[in-house]
């Protein structure tokens, strides 16, 4: 059976998602003191208030890797998966699990949004694409908002509609710079097939801005609504 912990996870995401941010930053999110950061990275178990605001403020759901995880050990059980106790406490955690997942995934995107007054400009259109198109709003929607962090170079937001991904391209580079939520995911996605095809609408012609490509479209409209942004 497959170890989680949860502390040891927390830190890990923490670091690849902001490595420019300090301990003590994270504890200012967190309101917390530093060394109770450092104490949240030590546990192999947490509350599931304190790991809702985590992955609020990390932008990551746990929830759903922790979920993985338990499906995943239960598969390498075998047999036991067929006791009618295992299957009732499977169907209990499975429940409460989902509930959670939802309630992170409603409270990311709200935090990601920072509410009803910010900017949101979606760069690829609902109408005037055929549905074929390289970033066609029936399966992905591109967006910028307002608000973003200095921890990010100038980037579009692009959710997958089926699998309600969150991710975040460089728009630059056309590469992954984070997950803001994984959606219906495996934790180990690479996301290499939305990078590709980001990567192609980042160079094609913009529908919006005739002459312009998409990259000039999206970081345009980046910087107008982050004039603050200096990376």
């Amino acid at each position: 059976m497959r170890e989680y912990h949860i502390g040891q996870r927390i830190k890990q995401v923490f670091r690849e998602r902001f490595p420019d941010m300090t301990v003590e930053e994270l504890g200012e999110m967190l309101n917390m003191e530093r060394q109770n950061v450092h104490n949240i990275f030590k546990r192999a178990s947490i509350n599931t208030e304190q790991l809702m605001l985590i992955s609020t403020k990390l932008q990551h759901d746990f929830f759903v890797e922790m979920s993985t995880e338990l499906h995943r050990n239960i598969q390498e059980r075998g047999d036991e998966l067929f006791a009618p106790k295992e299957l009732y406490r499977k169907a209990l955690y499975d429940n409460i699990m989902l509930k959670m997942q939802r309630e992170v995934g409603r409270a990311i995107t709200e935090s990601q949004f920072g509410g009803p007054a910010s900017t949101v400009i979606t760069l690829n259109p609902s109408r005037g694409l055929r549905k074929s198109a390289t970033m066609s709003i029936s399966e992905y929607r591109v967006y910028v908002i307002d608000g973003e962090k200095r921890y990010y170079p100038p980037h579009v937001h692009i959710v997958v509609q089926k699998d309600k991904a969150n991710i975040r391209i460089d728009i630059e580079t056309g590469e992954l710079l984070g997950v803001v939520n994984q959606g219906y995911r495996d934790t180990s996605d690479s996301f290499d097939d939305v990078v590709d095809l980001a990567k192609q609408w980042l160079d094609e012609p913009s529908f919006y801005e005739p002459g312009q490509t998409n990259r000039e479209v999206a970081r345009t409209h980046f910087h107008k609504i982050n004039p603050n942004h200096t990376r």
